[in-house]
């Protein structure tokens, strides 16, 4: 649509009353702009701008119908402060002018015409003059910035998009040129510096009254390359612009480089700078503007301060009765008219806020209250205090728009510092944390609460804290020493994470605003890690360079590849294949360890086939970042995305990742670096191993070699083999083959060698003969002969000498072993047999010959018939699969019928493997006795546990009465007599219990058993026994050893037979203690006669079990069983003293 100059006719839209003071304001610029209303549209030829005033959203409509019906039409939005300015540019504004329609600024309105044409005409150009334009307007729209920060970014957006290296905002004092504003650069032009207008390429841009361009001082404006500006400055390239404010000139706005580059600037560049002046002098206005304003509000808050708050009353019925002065004003009315009008009817837009509701409640309930409200019609918030009483009501209020606008200020502040991706913090003067955003806990992992309140340490170490304040030191030291506020200070340090990473970090800090002491500082945190990943990379790279060129072969240089793919390019998926000219195939070298784990049959390559083959054949890499897309089958393969690089002649190396997309372009480029450097590393390895291929054989190998030539003449002897032959190595190097070995089979050392030198380089011959030794002694030898041509060699063999000595000995023990086992086999007693699996079905190959004399047909003898023709099916299990018996050892019981009876067998299947071949020996063991005597166990257990323990029940039940009756003392003791026999029995049937379950160790798992526990049980053993015994218990009550719960039932036994075998006067001791750093020791004492030597040497196992001698009871036998099963030791002690001492001896549960 043209810029502001081609702009002249302008459509105003909207109400009547609005048109009006927009074409006063219009007029108040004395230009040749014409207004026209939409009933006139027609009249012109061409309206250039339409301004549409908004008051509310309904008027949105009208804004969105001038849109539609002329697109191409720049659109300028007036409207007030309560619209949202975002939603009338959505509906198609193209500039927005928020202000209130009764204080229009003409210089605002103008500004913003231009501001309308400008953003019009970049919108049909260039994307980045659309882009700057809306910086521009989000600078100038945004309120939460000051003056000082709106002008510093109007300067860095010139710098941007003028591409201009510094911008200087300068004020003109009749001849003297002072800076004001910097940006780019502040030493050498710092704010404040003042020379004369003379000095300047701004003293042109004055006198030319317009924008100035100068691409090159040089070679367009000579004239000026003697000021200040050129030799002091050395200001190359320079645009500028006058600024005027009121009509008056106050200084000028010019951008400028250094350097030299014939710059032509365009339209678009003095269109821009024009805008970019025409925001500076609105914002240079409006600063002077706020600053008397700023004056004027002191003047007035000075008056304001010495008098009370607002007031008015009213009456029952809503009438006002009083106002004062302070209501007056607020209210913007006249008091004295307001009384006796009804609140509501005065002020009807009130009726439906919050004062309405507010008023009515306190006057119902007689309570006072307390609110805040915004008044539309004087665009004023108000904090009001209302106290009824039986009369009316009484308001206070007072107006608190500005804390209001404070607030949202506040809140768009703290929104601009969220929405940073660097972590942004505050410090006060101790280095606490006052202030954090999201990023910066994002960055950190700490939550907001965690980190504010902290001091500084929570995220740095002492030695970085010291490089910051040293950082810090001199930043206050400038600022005391020039007085000027300096700028920030940039360290590169590891920060400390809330899971203790550390993360490499580019913290730029500056001090906080202040007038002269320190308050303490602000600062940003960015992550520098990818930064530094790839400096880490590189130096890696270069460090690997260096081990690749000292490779001696191309496996180790294959090795050293695949190794820095893994552990520098962080690329877990790779392979190196090297092209064998033999197979002619691209064969897999060196791989990765992850690639062997999920990848372990990787694929050889002919030339030209698949990535791979192609790569090697035209020498161009290929990227895959989606490796699904590539053609490649990788229907088993983890590969989400590959990088295949030729190795020039020697192969080529494979990268993968199991990531779609997972390659940048620094990952590109330093893998073609390995590539390139692993290419070379191969040539390098490839003449090496030539050249030390003949060294190798004869000095480096340990074992004996020779080189032959085609005469069987000896060459070159390796030390082993002279020292065998015994001989010097000059004297062998005379010697023929024939000479030191005897002839292989029917032929001649000379005919062998003349064959085997026209093998390839692959391929080896062997042969077995003597080596012939000082003495007539002769060596079983193995001579492994192989091709050797070089450009080092002529046409020769090299020979591998291997002792076989040690081989044929071998021989004679497997033959040795062969027979023991036999042996073993043939005389085992339990019956044994072999079988294999051949045409699906079980073979038996041999039996033992307990397994023949088992067996109950003859045809069990033959080997190798099929195991379904034994006539006794069940001596082999025959369910499932054929396989299955080669899986794995079993052990299962099997019942077999035969001709003699029914018999019981523990079956064993041993799997093994011969020859290639699966095979299983079956062991049967014959359990038929053992089984009966478990059930002849359980059957007389049964009768002990139950039939006698119920018929001695009831002959103690019996007893019991004859004792209660019968008068004879003699008669009743023996009725007694009788009634502690039968008591005993039942005992000792329970004590048998108990020992049964013992023995059933599977039922108890071991754990740590502590000294008290014990404790307890005897304490519940004694009581329960007897309440005349004198019990002591001695040692650590937390002692733990390792047992089950058996033991508790162990000592329960000692401690009974403590009480029982001590007649007068019991006295039961127990001891608990630690014997060593494994062991803790258990000892029961009594002071009884003494257990005898005969029932301890029974239960100790020193004497044998007969029919005089078994001892008188089952509780030892017991303790002796569960000490066994614990693993534990079991004394006896007799004290000088006198009495018994049972002592056992456990492991501690910590060992």
């Amino acid at each position: 649509m043209g810029t502001a100059e081609n702009i002249k006719t302008v459509l105003c839209v909207g109400e009547q009353t609005a048109v009006d003071e927009l074409r006063n304001a219009i007029d108040a610029l004395e230009s040749e702009l014409t207004v026209v209303t939409a009933d006139r549209e027609t009249v012109f030829a061409r309206v250039n701008c339409t301004i549409i005033c908004i008051e509310s959203n309904a008027d949105l409509s009208q804004l969105s119908a001038q849109q539609k019906r002329f697109p191409n039409r720049p659109i300028l939005a007036v409207i007030s402060p309560e619209i949202d300015a975002a939603v009338v540019l959505e509906a198609g504004a193209t500039e927005v002018y928020q202000t209130d329609r009764s204080v229009i600024d003409p210089t605002v309105l103008r500004a913003r015409i231009r501001s309308t044409a400008a953003q019009q005409q970049d919108c049909v150009e260039d994307s980045q003059q659309k882009h700057a334009l809306q910086a521009l307007h989000t600078v100038s729209s945004n309120a939460a910035l000051s003056y000082d920060d709106r002008i510093a970014e109007l300067l860095r957006l010139g710098r941007k998009y003028l591409q201009m290296e510094y911008g200087v905002l300068a004020n003109i004092d009749g001849t003297q040129y002072t800076v004001e504003h910097v940006s780019g650069i502040t030493d050498e032009i710092p704010a404040g510096l003042s020379i004369p207008l003379s000095e300047t390429y701004c003293e042109r841009t004055l006198e030319q009254g317009a924008p100035l361009c100068i691409g090159s001082i040089e070679t367009e404006t000579p004239d000026l390359a003697d000021r200040l500006a050129a030799t002091e400055f050395n200001i190359a390239q320079y645009i500028g612009t006058p600024l005027r404010t009121d009509g008056t000139t106050y200084g000028t706005l010019c951008f400028f480089d250094r350097t030299d580059t014939r710059r032509e600037f365009t339209d678009w560049d003095e269109t821009l700078i024009d805008v970019i002046g025409d925001r500076v002098a609105y914002e240079l206005q409006q600063e002077q503007r706020e600053n008397a304003l700023t004056e004027a509000k002191q003047e007035t808050e000075e008056v304001l301060s010495r008098v009370d708050e607002a007031f008015f009353a009213l009456d029952g019925e809503w009438h006002f009765t009083y106002l004062n002065d302070q209501a007056e004003t607020l209210l913007q009315c006249d008091a004295e008219s307001l009384l006796g009008d009804n609140v509501w009817d005065a002020f009807p837009d009130a009726a439906t806020r919050a004062f309405y509701q507010e008023y009515h409640d306190a006057m119902e309930n007689q309570q006072s209250t307390r609110f805040e409200e915004y008044f539309d019609p004087l665009e004023t918030w108000f904090e009001v205090s209302a106290y009824p009483s039986d009369d009316g009501l009484s308001v206070f209020f007072s107006d608190i728009t500005a804390e209001k606008r404070r607030e949202q200020e506040l809140e768009r502040y703290e929104t601009i510092i969220e929405t940073v991706s660097d972590g942004v913090y505050v410090l006060d003067e101790e280095g606490i944390f006052s202030f954090v955003n999201e990023a910066f806990t994002t960055l950190t992992g700490y939550d907001e609460t965690e980190v504010v309140g902290s001091y500084v340490d929570i995220i740095k170490s002492e030695e970085t804290i010291r490089a910051a304040e040293d950082a810090l030191r001199e930043l206050v030291a400038q600022f005391q020493e020039t007085g000027e506020w300096p700028r920030e200070t940039a360290l590169e340090l590891d920060i400390i994470t809330a899971d203790g990473e550390q993360i490499p970090c580019d913290d730029r800090m500056t001090l906080m605003p202040a007038k002269s002491s320190f308050r303490g500082t602000v600062g940003t945190l960015r992550d520098i890690s990818e930064r530094k990943e790839r400096e880490r990379k590189l130096n890696n790279l270069l460090q690997s360079t260096r081990a690749l060129m000292r490779a001696h072969s191309q496996q180790e240089v294959c090795d050293l590849v695949v190794r820095a793919v893994e552990e520098i390019l962080d690329f877990d998926f790779n392979a190196v294949r090297l092209y064998n000219p033999e197979t002619e195939l691209l064969e897999p070298i060196a791989v990765s360890t992850v690639t062997k784990d999920l990848m372990p049959e990787r694929p050889a390559y002919k030339p030209g086939d698949g990535i791979a083959g192609r790569v090697y054949t035209t020498g161009e890499s290929e990227l895959h970042q989606q490796m699904s897309q590539s053609g490649e089958p990788t229907i088993h393969d983890p590969i989400g995305s590959g990088f295949v690089l030729p190795l020039g002649e020697h192969g080529v190396v494979s990268l993968g990742s199991s990531e779609v997309n997972a390659f940048n372009a620094s990952d590109v480029q330093f893998a073609e670096l390995l590539a390139a450097n692993a290419s070379a590393a191969l040539d390098r390895a490839l003449r090496e191993q030539e050249l030390r291929e003949y060294e190798t054989v004869m000095k480096t190998v340990n074992d004996m070699v020779f080189v032959a030539d085609t005469d069987g003449q000896i060459g070159r002897a390796t030390k082993p083999l002279v020292e065998q032959f015994g001989a010097d190595r000059d004297t062998l190097s005379e010697t023929t083959l024939g000479e030191i070995f005897t002839a292989p089979t029917a032929q001649t050392w000379e005919s062998v060698v003349q064959r085997v030198a026209g093998l390839s380089k692959t391929e080896t011959r062997t042969y077995e003969v003597d080596l012939l030794l000082p003495g007539e002694q002769t060596l079983p030898v193995r001579v492994d002969l192989s091709p050797l041509s070089s450009e080092m060699t002529s046409d020769s063999v090299v020979g591998s000498v291997t002792d076989i000595s040690d081989l044929v000995s071998a021989k004679q023990q497997a033959s040795f072993e062969r027979d023991r086992f036999t042996y073993l086999f043939e005389n085992i007693p339990d019956p044994i047999d072999e079988v294999t699996a051949q045409d699906g079905e079980l073979r038996v190959r041999s039996t033992n010959t307990a397994y023949e004399q088992f067996a109950t047909a003859a045809q069990h003898t033959d080997t190798e018939i099929p195991l379904t023709a034994v006539a006794d099916k069940k001596l082999r299990r025959l369910v499932g699969e054929t396989e299955s018996v080669f899986d794995e050892q079993t052990v299962e019981e099997i019942g077999i019928e035969t001709q003699d009876g029914r018999f019981d067998f523990l079956f064993r299947n041993v799997p093994y493997t011969a020859n290639g071949e699966d095979r299983s020996f079956g062991i049967y063991t014959d359990i038929t006795d053992l089984k009966r005597r478990k059930q002849y166990h359980k059957v007389i257990n049964r009768v002990l546990r139950h039939n006698l323990r119920n018929d001695l029940n009831v002959i103690v039940g019996f007893t019991n009465e004859l004792v209660d009756e019968i008068d004879n003392p003699q008669q009743r003791s023996y009725a007694a007599r009788v009634q502690d026999t039968a008591q005993d029995l039942i005992e000792l049937g329970e004590t048998a219990r108990q020992i049964e379950d013992v023995l059933h160790r599977d039922s108890y798992k071991k754990r740590a058993v502590t000294a008290d526990e014990l404790l307890s049980v005897a304490v519940k053993t004694v009581n329960s026994v007897s309440t005349d015994v004198s019990f002591t218990a001695i040692g650590d009550p937390h002692v733990e050893m390792y047992a089950d719960d058996r033991l508790a039932l162990a000592i329960e036994a000692l401690v009974e037979n403590a009480i029982e075998h001590t007649v007068e006067e019991p006295a039961v001791t127990i001891e608990i203690a630690t014997v060593s750093e494994a062991e803790v020791m258990v000892s029961v004492a009594d002071t009884g006669p003494g257990l005898p030597d005969a029932e301890w040497d029974i239960v100790s196992g020193a004497a044998s079990i007969t029919q005089l001698e078994h001892g008188s009871g089952l509780g030892l036998w017991l303790v002796r069983w569960v000490v066994e099963d614990l693993g534990g030791k079991l004394h006896r002690v007799l004290p000088d003293s006198g009495g018994t001492r049972i002592e056992i001896t456990l492991q501690r549960s910590d060992q």
